[in-house]
């Protein structure tokens, strides 16, 4: 189950029945970033999940090709647990600890005010047991944007780093497309449930299956 990009034909995040988990999210390396033939990081987390490989072994065979990506954070999974790896900050592919960690568009735990308090946020709530999809989906709607002395400078100018700044991002003419949940039970359950902030589509769309 994933939502598939309609020009390349990857994803940005999905699961399989078998209880893997993959998501992406671009590296911001401001506007004059080269593209040239380089190729969509959509399909590394389709191919990891259309693979049997393990986790850290499927990292290691990214790192010769790396450099064929523009840049690029990966989060996978599976039941034994969840990986990152990226091809950029010079970071090594790992086993992330169990914790909460919050992930945008630099390395991972880059203390960006959305990012800080959107994992202080989610630890409140799990700490409340209150962790369903109405609170999370919420958390992921906070538009309050940072006084400008706390935003990053990642070489895209002030303006846009304001209308980055926030969770849910809204503006003219970009912003935030859709918010998801998945939330993954020991039991094997696992639900998912995506809001969309299209005209067409205003209600939240949830989904439930049971991994094999």
């Amino acid at each position: 189950m994933a939502g598939q990009d309609l020009e390349q034909g990857g994803t940005w995040l999905g699961c399989t029945r078998s209880g893997r988990f993959a998501a992406v999210t671009n590296v911001r390396e401001g506007f004059n970033q080269s593209r040239g033939r380089l190729k969509s990081r959509g399909q590394l987390p389709l191919d990891f999940l259309l693979s049997d490989q393990p986790p850290l072994d499927y990292l290691d065979t990214l790192q010769p090709q790396a450099g064929q990506y523009t840049g690029y954070n990966l989060l996978l999974g599976d039941r034994h647990g969840l990986y990152f790896g990226s091809n950029r900050n010079q970071q090594q592919s790992r086993a992330l600890a169990p914790g909460v960690y919050g992930l945008s568009n630099a390395a991972l735990d880059t203390p960006w005010p959305k990012v800080t308090t959107g994992t202080r946020a989610l630890q409140r709530l799990i700490d409340a047991q209150n962790t369903s999809a109405e609170a999370l989906l919420e958390l992921l709607q906070q538009r309050d944007i940072p006084a400008d002395p706390l935003l990053p400078d990642t070489g895209i100018g002030l303006e846009w780093e304001r209308r980055l700044g926030a969770r849910f991002i809204e503006s003219k003419d970009y912003g935030t497309r859709s918010s998801l949940v998945l939330l993954g039970a020991d039991d094997g359950n696992y639900q998912v449930h995506e809001q969309s902030y299209t005209p067409h589509w205003g209600k939240t769309k949830s989904y439930s299956f049971s991994i094999e």
